[in-house]
Order: structure tokens, then sequence, then C-alpha cells
């Protein structure tokens, strides 16, 4: 996990500025325990503030969380349409935790899902950016019982199904 967040950083500082390429990464692990998914999502800061800046006239402040900010409540709505995770019996709620933003342009974003059973077949949407940027390129990678699966989102495939083995 730490090395695909290392490789997104670098490859984010490579392309931070003026870029024509546009990704987000999504890292997921299902807790047994608590029964929730534990979701980070890393976006471009830029992009996404950029988005609201231009579709909706409102300056996201992404310098720190705050829980009730007018921020926040549009970082919710934004990341709860463009980002579904479906099981076979319910839809994910998702909840913000938190997020940070880093000096090389990059907010992670930290979710996690109301209590939810895990079935075999999983429904993912992941169209962060996608209505904006026509090249941006999305992935997850789900972890679930020292396992990986990963699947790769373009603006022609928004949604994959994941089979747990």
């Amino acid at each position: 996990m730490k090395f695909v967040l290392g490789l997104f950083f670098i490859l984010m500082t490579c392309i931070s500025f003026s870029h024509e390429y546009y990704f987000s990464f999504a890292e997921m692990e299902y807790n047994d325990i608590s029964r929730k998914f534990e979701i980070t999502i890393s976006v471009s800061t830029h992009d996404l503030e950029m988005v609201y800046k231009k579709n909706k006239d409102v300056k996201l402040d992404l310098q720190e969380y705050k829980s009730n900010s007018e921020s926040t409540e549009l970082i919710i709505t934004y990341f709860r349409q463009h980002f579904e995770l479906k099981t076979e019996k319910a839809t994910c709620r998702l909840n913000l935790i938190g997020f940070e933003s880093s000096l090389n342009g990059v907010t992670n974003f930290y979710f996690e899902s109301d209590e939810i059973d895990i079935t075999p077949t999983l429904n993912l949407k992941n169209d962060i950016l996608m209505d904006e940027f026509p090249n941006q390129q999305n992935k997850i990678t789900l972890y679930y019982q020292s396992k990986s699966y990963t699947n790769d989102f373009l603006s022609h495939e928004r949604i994959k199904t994941i089979t747990l083995d």
C-alpha cells in the first residue's frame, strides 16, 4: 500500500503544474471486525478545486479538514455521486473521516462506509473528475483477506465488477 502511494506521489510531482493526463487512485480494504470498508482516494487538489470554481463558482478550502464546513459538505456530496460501492445486498454509504493535502498537489480523502456485509460480487463506480477531464483515468485497488483486486476506470468504463475469490 505504501509503495503504491509513494509511486503515486512521485508521478503527481512530475505532472502537478501543467498536465494533460489526469489520475486518481483509490485503495479500499474491508475490515472484518468493524464490517466497514476503509477507503483512501487520492486526487489532484488543483483539478478538484478547478471543478468547483468552473462549474459551481465555489472556492473549496482544502487547507484543513473541518467537520461541518461548506467545503466538507461539497466534498461529501461530490464523492458520494462519483464513487459508489454496491454489494449484492446493499449500497455502501460513504462517510468522510478527513482529508489532507500535501505539498506535491495531491489530496488524500479518507472514507469509511457504514456497516455492511461483504458479498462475493461488488460493483464499483469511479468517475471522479471524468465529466470535466475526458482523459481522466481512475484506479481502485481492493484488499481483502490477503488478496488484492485492481481495476482501471476510463471515461467509457465507469463501472466495474469485482468478484472475490
